[in-house]
């Protein structure tokens, strides 16, 4: 429900985050990281603490395009929380991937094309 960039999760180390995305916003080229807050890093409990875990390794092969390994723990994810549809939309970006592959110099950046 809260959205915060790098600055906030820079300024706040005392907190943990869940990454978003990496995006690029209509008319930028530096892409900026976003962030859900998740409370303070004490609070976060051992099964947050797995999902974590998690979503950071299935970003790592969704931007390596390794579409099956991503495909594989976005699913486990979205299965353990089907609440947060932020899985779903790594499944479906993985998905028209596998379509219409980004090339090699993707950058794993989501562009934005509208304001």
């Amino acid at each position: 429900t809260i959205i915060c960039s790098d600055t906030t999760r820079t300024a706040v180390p005392e907190f943990s985050y869940l990454e978003l995305d990496q995006v690029r916003v209509k008319g930028k080229e530096q892409p900026v990281g976003i962030y859900e807050p998740l409370g303070p890093r004490d609070s976060v409990d051992k099964t947050l603490r797995s999902l974590l875990t998690r979503h950071k390794q299935a970003l790592t092969y969704y931007r390596a395009q390794n579409w099956d390994n991503a495909e594989r723990e976005f699913f486990t994810l979205q299965q353990a929380m089907p609440e947060r549809v932020l899985f779903k939309l790594y499944l479906d970006r993985i998905a028209y991937f596998r379509t219409h592959p980004p090339g090699e110099s993707w950058d794993g950046v989501f562009t934005f094309t509208t304001k």
